[in-house]
């Protein structure tokens, strides 16, 4: 979309609809020993010293089989045992070994854009990509980056702004993760807002682009908006795959938050 001459510096960005589309070697000696003396006339001590054997043998079976004192009611030993390592956001975290967060707990603390504040290094099979790091800011309600309140009407409650280039500077990647009062309002917050409902600062996207496209999705209880601009330096398909990674990124790493 290009703009009307004599548009404000802050104009909302409405960029155009897009397809989205792990034994030995060596023999022993054999020794005969002698033979054994006849036995004794009395077999007390023989009997004595059986018993006594016995009681002995006992004895230390019991100390062996003596069973040890038990925890009860410590269930998250089976947990743990199920906590994988896994990469979040470019941070190392553990969580449960689980490919689908629905209906898991929220995530702990408030999101701020500093946990993605660096460079964008992407390696997928084939798919390398890079962005670099612009800047970032959190917002304390939606207000900022909403028109007309719609963002918080669908429960926004605060948000992150994150602000990527590449390309040498021909295309800019801008995301907002929304804060949402809870993980029913997020995904019930898909499809119910257009880029329309949006309004980004000057200098995060890219004033005049030949390619604007957009995407959202929801994960937990956030809500995730990445739009990409792009000079006509930029192929057309080459803007999608930076959105559709970027964005799929961003995803997969509040899965594991």
């Amino acid at each position: 979309m290009t703009y009307p001459s004599g548009e404000p510096e802050d104009a909302r960005y409405a960029p155009d609809w897009g397809s989205m589309s792990p034994p030995s070697a060596y023999p022993m000696p054999v020794w005969e020993a002698p033979p054994l003396p006849p036995p004794p006339e009395s077999r007390t001590g023989v009997i004595v010293a059986l018993v006594i054997g016995v009681v002995a043998v006992l004895v230390a079976v019991g100390i062996g089989v003596a069973p040890a004192p038990r925890e009860e009611g410590h269930p998250q030993a089976a947990v743990a045992s199920a906590e994988a390592t896994t990469r979040a956001g470019g941070g190392t975290s553990t969580r449960p070994a689980s490919p689908s967060s629905r209906g898991a707990r929220p995530s702990a603390g408030r999101l701020s854009y500093t946990e993605f504040a660096k460079d964008w290094d992407f390696r997928f099979d084939r798919v390398e990509l890079h962005a670099e790091w612009v800047d970032g800011r959190d917002h304390a309600d939606c207000h900022p980056i909403e028109a007309a309140g719609k963002l918080t009407g669908l429960g926004c409650v605060y948000a992150a702004e994150l602000v990527y280039r590449a390309e040498g500077g021909a295309l800019m990647l801008t995301q907002f993760v929304l804060g949402m009062a809870d993980e029913g309002r997020a995904a019930a917050a898909k499809g119910r807002f257009t880029d329309a409902d949006l309004a980004l600062r000057p200098g995060s996207y890219l004033k005049g682009y030949a390619t604007g496209k957009w995407k959202d999705g929801s994960e937990k209880e956030f809500v995730v908006v990445t739009l990409a601009t792009a000079t006509g330096a930029v192929d057309a398909t080459a803007v999608e795959k930076y959105l559709r990674y970027r964005h799929a990124d961003t995803i997969g790493a509040l899965a594991f938050r």
